[in-house]
């Protein structure tokens, strides 16, 4: 594609699985011939059940796990298949589990002081605080949040600084695992919106979940995964509304209450608008 900012390349992760002895008995292909491509601004949602392969694969475009071949590629330049490349700087991940995330001794100030620091490492300490209250305003958080520490805030709130460190390395592309399952149904909506506004101002998602609703409402394009290969992919609703994969069908009748317009969440959309609602929530 013309605007392609992520290319994967007939990705494959292959574990050995060793006995007591450290012996290899048998080989696990956690992924098999993963191929897909992101454009800009775009967000691709990749769902599946636990063991399908979506969080290895996220794992691996963000330099965790070492593929054992294939390519991926940002902007056109292939990056090298070894673990923490410095040419994956255009990339950030953001976790499922916000609380080990965060390091709980330090200031909300001094975890996004570092990484603006490394990131920016000629940037004076005042004009650092600035970059950190704007990353924070840009999640919905006030400057007075610098001075706390995470245990201060509730799930959502802690959700979104992780995003802010997230965003304060100016990444192109945002892989998000699970980002929102671990919280409550009525913040889920709240920091969905928050992924559509990133998304809205260029930012390109991969957006690793379980569920169908959520992925229908945050993104495009889906892909199906099961035992590590791709079995389905294309339009979000279309997909969803008619699955062509025997395994994407079960998906979709095992989602509660899913339709083509995501109802699980039209509640939660409707409690996270409602003034009163949100106070309880933060």
């Amino acid at each position: 594609m013309a605007d392609a900012l992520l290319d994967v390349d007939g990705l494959d992760v292959v574990y050995d699985i060793r006995d007591a002895t450290g012996r290899a008995v048998r080989r696990l292909h956690a992924l098999s011939d993963i191929s897909l491509v992101l454009e800009r601004g775009e967000a691709i949602g990749v769902v599946g059940e636990s063991g399908s392969g979506k969080s290895t694969l996220a794992r691996t475009i963000v330099g965790l796990v070492t593929p054992t071949k294939g390519h991926i590629r940002i902007d056109g330049k292939e990056l090298p298949n070894r673990r923490g490349s410095a040419a994956r700087h255009g990339i950030q991940m953001i976790f499922q589990d916000h609380t080990a995330t965060l390091n709980p001794f330090q200031t909300v100030g001094r975890i996004l002081d570092e990484v603006i620091a490394l990131w920016r490492p000629g940037m004076a300490k005042q004009q650092r605080r600035q970059q950190a209250v704007s990353l924070l305003g840009k999640v919905g958080l006030d400057a007075e949040a610098l001075e706390r520490h995470p245990h201060a805030f509730s799930g959502g709130q802690r959700q979104r600084i992780s995003i802010a460190r997230a965003l304060a390395t100016e990444p192109r592309l945002l892989i998000c695992d699970e980002p929102t399952s671990a919280l409550d149904v009525s913040i889920q909506a709240q920091i969905l919106d928050l992924f559509a506004d990133l998304k809205r101002e260029g930012y390109a998602l991969l957006f690793i979940s379980h569920n169908l609703a959520v992925v229908n409402r945050i993104a495009e394009r889906i892909i199906v995964m099961q035992g590590g290969r791709i079995v389905e992919q294309g339009d979000t609703s279309a997909t969803i509304r008619t699955p062509s994969h025997p395994y994407t069908r079960k998906l979709v009748a095992s989602a509660p209450r899913l339709s083509d317009r995501g109802t699980l969440l039209a509640s939660v959309q409707a409690r996270s608008d409602n003034p009163e609602e949100q106070e309880k929530t933060r």
